[in-house]
């Protein structure tokens, strides 16, 4: 919790020209602006990616002190529903999915930011998500469930 917060206020704080107040309003947040790479996306868009890489970059820095071993960050998991068993998909194995085209593959996986685990992603003990809302953070956000 102490990165996303600690993200958050970064990315806001290194935008803070683009907004007329604190926080962008839900008008600036909508509106179309570029990334780094000439994407056309939404402000919304583009800071909780900034947020998120940023809090990803704060977790692993602490947990690699904390939990040596015992956390993975963005690893992907396949549920079976039929038989309730739950697989971890290597990187090498995402790798190879996209490059042999077979990318739609990955559809339904499950990618958490981070995982706390008893030393292999399989073993997971705890699981983190980063939400970032673009607007006010005391509200809940109108994202799909």
């Amino acid at each position: 919790m102490r990165c996303a917060d600690q993200s958050r206020s970064q990315v806001l704080l290194a935008h803070r020209e683009e907004f007329a107040g604190p926080i962008p309003t839900r008008e600036e947040c909508k509106q179309l602006v570029r990334d780094a790479s000439g994407r056309s996306l939404s402000r919304a868009m583009l800071l909780g990616m900034e947020m998120h890489e940023e809090a990803l970059r704060c977790a692993e820095a602490a947990l690699t002190h904390l939990r040596p071993g015992g956390f993975s960050l963005e690893p992907c998991y396949r549920h079976d529903t039929n038989t309730g068993t739950t697989k971890v998909i290597t990187e090498a194995d995402i790798q190879a999915l996209k490059q042999s085209g077979n990318g739609g593959e990955l559809h339904g996986t499950l990618v958490p930011d981070v995982v706390i685990h008893a030393g292999h992603p399989g073993q997971a003990q705890a699981v983190y998500d980063f939400k970032f809302p673009c607007t006010n953070v005391d509200e809940a956000p109108p994202w799909r469930k």
